[in-house]
C-alpha cells in the first residue's frame, strides 16, 4: 500500500495565496499611486477654479464701486474627490477665505479730507481678502490675495505673480475703493457673500498729490503695475507707515473718487457735502459766489443762466466743470442728461454729461474781479441728438467749477420758475 501523502491541493492553495498577494500589491500600488495622482488632479482643477473665482471677485469689487450696486459672489473653497469602488479617499480639502489688513490699513491722498470724501470714519481704511488653500495631495500652491484693485499670488520661493492690472490710477483719476467688512469662511465647497457699493465721494486736487496705500506688495511691484501711467512720478516704500507704499504724482489736476465697498455687510458710508468738492455755494470773501439763477423764456426755456460774482480783486477763469447731480421732477418728456456750458455770448466751452468726469473748458470762461457779476449759461439737452430738454421749476442740480487759482466751487441750483 502506498503511504505517500496526496499533495494535489497544495498547488491550489499556493495559487490562491499568490493571486491574493498580487491583488494586495496591485491595491497598494493603486492606493499609493493612482488615487493620489487622481485626487491631485481634482485639487489642481479646484485651484484653477478658485483663481477664476478670485478674479471675478476682484472685478465685482471694482464694478460695485462704480455702480453702487449689490452683487453676490461665490468662491469654491474646496472640492470633493470622485467616489471609488476600490481604494480610499482622504477627507475632502477645505480652503479658507478671510479679510485682513496690511499695516494700519490707512488710505490717503494729500489735499483731500478722507473722512468727507470716503465717509467711512476718521481715517479711510481698506482691507485685503485672501484665499488660503489646504489640499491633501497638491503641494506648492500659495494663497491668492485681492488688495487695492490688484489680484496676486505668491510662489513657494516668495516671488509675486500679479494676475490683474491695477485700477487705482487711470490717467488723471484716482479711484479709491476701500474694502470694509469682515469675511471669515472655511469650507469644502462653495461659499457666497454679497458685495455692496455705497455712496461715491469726489474731489478735485491740484499740484502734486501723493497717494499712500496699505499693501503687502513691494514698491517695485507697484512701480511695475503703474508703469503705463504717465502721471506717476515715483513709487517708494512709506518711511513711517508699515506695509505701505507712496505713489507721488506729477503736477496736474486730478479727480479723486472714493467708494467704500462692503464685503458681507453694508459699508455704511456717509459722504458729506464736502466730499463733493468743498462747501456748497461758497460765500466767504474772495470766493466766487452764486448770486442768482434765471431761466430763459419761449424757445430758450431749456437754458439756465447762473449769475456769478467774483468777490476777489483778481480775474479768475473757470478751468473745468462737472454736473455732479441732477434731480428731474418730470415723469415724462425730454429728460435732460447733458448741458452745454456757455459764456454770456453763447459760445460753448464744454459739454457736461450728468455725473460724468470733469470736462475741460475750451475756451475758458473769464470772471473779472472786484465784485463783477458774470453770467454763465447752461443749455440743457436730452439724448444723443441733443434736443432741447424739458426742465421745470421743481428740478435742481449741483455743479462744480474748477478755477484757475486751483480752488473749487460747488453750487446747488434750483431751477427757477
Amino acid at each position: 500500500m502506498d503511504l505517500r501523502g496526496d499533495d494535489r491541493g497544495v498547488s491550489v492553495v499556493l495559487g490562491a495565496v499568490l493571486i491574493f498577494g498580487v491583488l494586495v500589491i496591485m491595491f497598494m500600488i493603486y492606493q499609493v499611486s493612482i488615487v493620489p495622482a487622481q485626487n491631485r488632479a481634482v485639487e489642481l482643477q479646484n485651484y484653477q477654479d478658485v483663481r477664476e473665482d478670485m478674479q471675478n471677485l476682484r472685478n465685482a469689487i471694482i464694478s460695485v464701486g462704480e455702480t453702487n450696486n449689490l452683487v453676490g459672489v461665490q468662491v469654491r473653497l474646496g472640492t470633493h474627490y470622485p467616489a471609488r469602488a476600490i481604494g480610499v479617499n482622504g477627507p475632502p480639502p477645505q480652503g479658507q477665505l478671510f479679510t485682513d489688513t496690511a499695516g494700519t490699513g490707512e488710505v490717503s491722498v494729500t489735499g483731500i479730507n478722507e473722512t468727507k470724501v470716503c465717509g467711512i470714519g476718521d481715517q479711510a481704511t481698506s482691507k485685503s481678502i485672501t484665499y488660503k488653500p489646504n489640499y491633501n495631495y497638491l503641494t506648492g500652491v500659495q494663497p491668492i490675495t485681492y488688495e487695492n484693485t490688484v489680484l496676486y499670488r505668491e510662489t513657494a520661493d516668495g516671488r509675486v505673480l500679479v494676475e490683474s492690472e491695477q485700477a487705482l490710477i487711470r490717467d488723471k483719476t484716482i479711484n479709491l475703493l476701500p474694502l470694509v467688512g469682515n469675511v471669515s469662511k472655511t469650507s469644502g465647497s462653495s461659499v457666497g457673500f454679497d458685495l455692496q457699493g455705497d455712496q461715491t465721494g469726489e474731489k478735485k486736487v491740484s499740484a502734486t498729490p501723493k497717494l499712500t496705500i496699505p499693501t503687502a506688495l513691494s514698491a517695485s511691484t507697484w512701480q511695475d503695475l503703474l508703469a503705463d501711467q504717465s502721471n506717476v512720478d515715483t513709487v517708494t516704500a512709506n518711511g513711517t507707515q508699515p506695509s505701505a507704499v507712496d505713489v507721488q504724482l506729477k503736477t496736474n489736476t486730478y479727480t479723486v473718487k472714493c467708494t467704500a465697498v462692503g464685503a458681507g455687510e453694508a459699508a455704511n458710508a456717509d459722504v458729506e457735502a464736502g466730499g463733493v468738492n468743498d462747501e456748497i455755494n461758497p460765500a466767504a470773501p474772495g470766493d466766487i459766489a452764486l448770486v442768482n439763477e434765471t431761466v430763459g423764456s419761449g424757445g430758450d426755456s431749456h437754458i439756465v443762466t447762473l449769475n456769478l460774482n467774483n468777490t476777489g480783486n483778481q480775474d479768475i477763469e473757470i478751468v473745468d466743470a462737472r454736473i455732479n447731480f441732477y434731480q428731474d421732477a418730470n415723469s415724462g418728456g425730454k429728460v435732460p442728461d447733458n448741458a452745454d456750458l456757455q459764456d454770456s455770448g453763447g459760445t460753448t466751452s464744454a459739454s457736461l454729461a450728468f455725473r460724468g468726469d470733469f470736462a475741460e473748458l475750451s475756451p475758458r470762461i473769464n470772471l473779472p474781479g472786484n465784485k463783477t457779476h458774470t453770467p454763465v449759461k447752461l443749455e440743457f439737452t436730452s439724448g444723443p441728438t441733443k434736443t432741447n430738454a424739458d426742465i421745470s421749476d421743481q428740478d435742481w442740480f449741483v455743479i462744480t467749477f474748477t478755477y484757475s487759482t486751483g480752488e473749487f466751487g460747488t453750487y446747488f441750483v434750483p431751477v427757477p420758475s
